[in-house]
């Protein structure tokens, strides 16, 4: 059996791209995460596209992502219902972007 842990999450959102992508680290610290979304910031169109992305690029079920903070804003906190193994794996994988 899977023990599933609340974790955080900080993401970087770039709504109105040219596809949903997760991106990848914007540090080698890799405490926060890019995400594109081609959704508007409008009605809370972006959010939902975000919860989206992450949750095929995690595997895990929508209802598994919640936001915490930062519902108007491209930061956001993010809390997801996740293996800490399985993330941790998942989180090794993704590149690290340079930031210009």
């Amino acid at each position: 059996m899977r023990t599933l842990a609340e974790l955080t999450l900080s993401i970087k959102v770039t709504p109105r791209a040219d596809r949903d992508a997760v991106v990848g680290w914007l540090s080698e610290a890799r405490d926060e995460l890019a995400v594109r979304v081609c959704a508007a910031p409008d009605d809370g169109k972006a959010n939902q596209a975000v919860i989206k992305t992450l949750s095929k690029s995690l595997g895990v079920p929508k209802s598994a992502i919640r936001i915490n903070r930062g519902f108007t804003s491209r930061q956001k906190l993010l809390a997801v219902d996740i293996g800490q193994e399985f993330f941790d794996s998942w989180k090794q994988g993704l590149p690290v972007k340079e930031v210009t």
